[in-house]
């Protein structure tokens, strides 16, 4: 018999998009993660976001902006809800128009693109180019070019 069972909510915000990680139940000895339903009890998540009944968000979202919502753990006949809000950033990455140099057959050659690299949107973008991936999106580059 289930006398005491006390939700508590942790500080962490969606660590992981678990909310299984945020969430701490008291007084039942035989607490099984398994048996709490998860739901959104207010607001809304971003567009191309769910929340599984399991505690899992997912999903990718589609527009940028914040959005507020609540989020309900239902566990035997307790409840709890906790408030949290999600920013989904746009990032965009762009390339400066430049000219190249002359290229001269059988000389070798060097230039370097990333100082016309610019990202915006993304706090976690340190500069200089690391972390971006390089492709050619059309055409080809000369023989011999890499």
């Amino acid at each position: 018999m289930l006398t005491q069972c006390r939700l508590a909510w942790s500080a962490a915000c969606i660590r992981g998009f678990d909310f299984n990680s945020a969430l701490q139940v008291l007084g039942d000895p035989n607490y099984n993660p398994s048996d709490v339903r998860w739901s959104v009890a207010g607001g809304a998540l971003p567009a191309g976001m769910s929340l599984s009944a399991s505690g899992k968000l997912s999903g990718t979202p589609t527009a940028a902006g914040t959005s507020s919502f609540q989020v309900m753990a239902a566990y035997k006949t307790k409840a709890g809800e906790h408030s949290y809000q999600l920013v989904v950033s746009a990032v965009t990455v762009s390339l400066a128009q430049t000219t190249f140099p002359m290229l001269m057959a059988g000389t070798a050659v060097s230039y370097d693109l990333k100082p016309m690299l610019t990202v915006s949107g993304d706090p976690t973008y340190a500069g200089g180019g690391a972390g971006i991936s390089w492709a050619v999106s059309s055409g080809a580059l000369p023989a011999g070019c890499r």
